[in-house]
This record gives C-alpha cells, sequence and structure tokens, in this order.
C-alpha cells in the first residue's frame, strides 16, 4: 500500500505541459538541424517608424538562444529579397525578419511567418518573419508610457514569432505565454518566455540552463492540446491577437480531431481593416493542386476548386476557385502560420475584401466564430442552382510520395 501514493504520480504528474510543436502535413514534428542565422532589414526600424527595432529585434533573438542549447540562433544586418525558398542552383535562400507597407497575407495581422521544409527529412529548411507595416504601427515600447496602448510592441511580436519559426505552435490555454494566441497593443509580456514555451523548445532542442540573470518564468498549463490559427486566401486570418471578443458561433462546426496538425501563428487586430470583409458563403474543397507562384518564385500557392453548400444572404454562384499561400511540391513543403493547406472535402467560409477572397478555416473555433460574426444578422442559404458549365474545371491532384 505504501506504493500506491508513488504509482498514483506516475499515472498522475503534477504537471503535464501543454506545448503544441510544428508538424508537416502528415503530421510528423518537424525542427531544425542546423544554425538558424536571420537576417533583419537594415531599414526595419524606418518601416517600423522606431529607429530602436534594430536592438529590439537582437534581444528576442537571444532570448531564443538561451532557450535553444542544441541550436545556435543568430541575426545579422543584411539586404531581404523577400519571404520565400528557391530551389535553383544560384538561388540564395536565407531567414529573413523585415516589414511590408504592401500586406499580402493575415488580414489584420501584426507579423507572419513563412515556413518551408523538407516533409520526408522533416526538417526545416527555411523561415521568414514578416511584420505588417500597413495596417499597425509598431513601437519599442517603455514602461510606464502614456501611449502604450495605442502601439504594438516589436519585441513582443518578434518573439512569438520566433517561437513558430523554430518549431512551436499555439498554446491557448494560458494567457500568460509568448504562445498564447492573443496580444493586446501596448502588450509587452511576450517577450519573455514562460516554462511551458522553454519545455517545446526544449523538447525539440534540448534542457536550456537558467541563469540566475535570467527573469523566473511563471508556470505553463496543466492540459495537453493547442489550437493554432490562420485562414487563408489572399489574406490568411489567424494568430496572436483578437482584440476584441468575437460574436457567439452561429454555425456549427467541428474542431480538428489531431492537435498535431496545427501548424503556425500571427497576431490579428480586428479594428485594423479599413475596407469591410463581406461573407459570400460556406464552400467545400472538392478538389485542389500546389504550385509554384509565377509572381514569386520562393513561394508555393495552392488553387482551390471550391463548391458552395450555402450562400450569405443573397444567392451564390455552385462553385468558385480560389488561390491560397503554401502547400507541397514533392518533398518540399511550405506553410503560412498554421494549417498546411485545406484538405479535400474541409468546409471552409469565403468572404470577400477588396474583391478578393478571404478563406476562414473552420475547423479552427477561433475562425469560425470570426466568420460567423460576419455573417450576423446575415442569414445562411443553400447555394443557388447552377449549370455545370459555370463551375470551374477540374483540378488535379498532387501526388505526394509517401515515407
Amino acid at each position: 500500500m505504501r506504493a500506491l501514493p508513488w504509482l498514483l504520480l506516475l499515472l498522475f504528474p503534477l504537471t503535464v505541459s501543454a506545448f503544441e510543436l510544428r508538424t508537416d502535413s502528415q503530421g510528423d514534428v518537424v525542427k531544425w538541424r542546423r544554425e538558424v542565422a536571420f537576417v533583419v532589414d537594415p531599414s526595419l526600424g524606418q518601416l517600423l517608424g522606431d529607429a530602436t527595432a534594430l536592438e529590439a529585434v537582437k534581444s528576442a533573438i537571444v532570448e531564443l538562444d538561451d532557450a535553444t542549447p542544441e541550436l545556435k540562433v543568430t541575426v545579422k544586418e543584411g539586404a531581404v529579397r523577400g519571404p520565400g525558398y528557391e530551389l535553383d542552383d544560384d538561388a540564395i535562400n536565407q531567414n529573413e525578419i523585415l516589414a511590408l507597407t504592401d500586406w499580402p497575407y493575415t488580414d489584420g495581422a501584426l507579423a507572419s511567418t513563412v515556413v518551408t521544409l523538407n516533409a520526408r527529412t522533416d526538417e526545416i529548411l527555411d523561415t521568414d518573419v514578416v511584420f505588417n507595416a500597413e495596417q499597425h504601427v509598431f513601437r519599442v515600447l517603455t514602461a510606464p508610457m502614456a501611449a502604450a496602448r495605442t502601439f504594438d510592441d516589436v519585441q513582443n511580436t518578434l518573439t512569438h514569432e520566433l517561437g513558430h519559426a523554430l518549431g512551436l505552435m499555439h498554446n491557448p490555454k494560458d494567457e500568460r505565454l509568448v504562445m498564447y494566441p492573443r496580444a493586446s497593443a501596448g502588450e509587452v509580456g511576450k517577450r519573455v518566455l514562460q516554462d511551458d514555451d522553454r519545455d517545446g523548445l526544449s523538447a525539440l532542442y534540448g534542457t536550456a540552463i537558467a541563469t540566475p540573470e535570467a527573469p523566473q518564468p511563471q508556470m505553463g498549463c496543466s492540459s495537453t492540446g493547442g489550437v493554432g490559427a490562420w485562414a487563408l486566401g489572399l489574406f490568411v486570418l489567424g494568430g496572436l491577437a483578437l482584440r476584441r471578443r468575437p460574436a457567439p458561433v452561429l454555425v456549427r462546426v467541428t474542431r480538428a480531431t489531431r492537435g498535431a496538425v496545427v501548424v503556425l501563428g500571427v497576431l490579428v487586430a480586428a479594428s485594423a481593416a479599413a475596407q469591410p470583409v463581406t461573407p459570400v458563403g460556406v464552400g467545400v474543397v472538392r478538389a485542389k493542386v500546389s504550385h509554384r507562384s509565377t509572381s514569386s518564385p520562393g513561394l508555393i500557392v495552392t488553387s482551390l476548386d471550391v463548391e458552395f453548400e450555402s450562400c450569405a444572404g443573397a444567392a451564390c454562384e455552385r462553385a468558385t476557385r480560389v488561390t491560397v499561400p503554401g502547400g507541397r511540391l514533392g518533398e518540399l513543403e511550405q506553410v503560412v502560420e498554421h494549417y498546411p493547406v485545406p484538405a479535400l472535402n474541409e468546409r471552409l467560409g469565403l468572404a470577400k475584401k477588396n474583391g478578393r477572397w478571404v478563406v476562414f478555416r473552420l475547423i479552427e473555433h477561433r475562425h469560425a466564430e470570426r466568420f460567423n460574426a460576419l455573417l450576423a444578422p446575415g442569414v445562411v442559404r443553400s447555394a443557388a442552382p447552377q449549370t455545370p458549365a459555370q463551375a470551374p474545371g477540374p483540378v488535379a491532384q498532387p501526388v505526394v510520395p509517401a515515407k
């Protein structure tokens, strides 16, 4: 009987980590197997409006490097080429930290991370972190700062994105964590990795030895799981920071059955969108194919044939074709934010902004909430009949080699 308490401790550990690790589209954990050297755009401070931004970047890199003793993480200033990964023999691929004033990714996101990996060897090959300088005003905040709630902190944002770049996913169970999927304007608490954040990095790259000078991390979560957030299209909706609570869910959706399929995150502010997002309807993916972007050879995109099953308000067409970022070509897989590209027969919420498609992943609860908030007080109706000739032509299925 004396052994019973010890047996119970083995069966029910006091702390169960809740961190989520990056996986490929087949659910295999991926990681870096060599030094991660970032190149930061020298004009980052100018683009973000704060000359001290480069120092904030260096501080964020030190925080991650300290937590990964078996993985060296460095940064230097240098010319940047833009996100992506090219396969040409003479291609110059580098991990970049930059800002864009013409934002092509997550609508309202503070930043976004593009990751390229080898799905056969489960190795991360390249990653790029991009700040959204079009829709957000960044500063390197100091406390106290009277106007802090007007700005988004550079280091707070970057530390979260670097966590994604090294292989961590969202942990929605504890808002104190760097990898918690929400943040507020003026927040600086996500500059410092907490216990669960470090546990996740340790699972990938070994255990860091704490130094007396290091801030003492707070406790992480006590249950497993983690939900990433991204929606696709020419805008990718999801990630670290909805700043107001979304409206109640109006459409019943199902969550992903395997947390391990989650892959990335961003910061989104609902107030950041200058133009309205208009819901169109709910559709089902019937065919898809991945290919190189014609405008950016380093980027992979996927064309989806989507058949509408219901429309928001007035009738919509029977089917449409949308292009979303990311996909797989042979062994190479590219992910922008969390999930790999939508699966066949997956249900998507479709909307439009400035004439371009915005795609919501309804398997992710927060995206379903946001999409349904757009629907209220509209009514979702069955899709209008359409002749077969009006539907897009068939899209070939990509061949994914077995591991």
